[in-house]
């Protein structure tokens, strides 16, 4: 039942409740955990807010 809240981080495929939600070149959205947060800022992906 707990795994229907929780996505997947895109990157690292690793469960959790809070992601960060950014697009990349081609418009597709991404959910990041907070681990991999700062690859995708040093990726240039555009945070959704």
């Amino acid at each position: 039942m707990l795994r229907l809240f929780k996505k997947r981080c895109t990157l690292c495929k690793k469960q959790e409740e809070n992601l960060t939600t950014y697009k990349d070149r081609i418009n597709q959205t991404l959910h990041v955990c907070s681990v991999c947060k700062d690859y995708a800022e040093r990726r240039a992906f555009q945070k959704i807010v």
